[in-house]
């Protein structure tokens, strides 16, 4: 992010004219989109983070009262 910054400058004190204002609105765009995907991605793993843990949650609560009454029942044959 620095470097692209850096690059800017400098192409905007050695090169002047409309060029180096183009380049200095494409680095900001560049820069917006990386900070968006960034954030996009941190969001996508949060939520599936969640997910995961609702859903193991759910299986051992789903799975806890089946296994008592089953294993009073049918005692284990030895």
């Amino acid at each position: 992010m620095v470097v692209v910054v850096m690059l800017a400058l400098v192409v905007v004190v050695f090169g002047g004219g409309g060029s180096a204002v183009m380049v200095v609105v494409l680095v900001v765009v560049v820069m917006v989109v990386v900070v968006i995907a960034v954030m996009v991605v941190v969001v996508v793993v949060v939520i599936a983070v969640m997910v995961v843990v609702v859903l193991v949650v759910e299986n051992h609560s789903q799975l806890q009262p089946p296994l008592e009454p089953s294993r009073c029942g049918h005692p284990v044959p030895t």
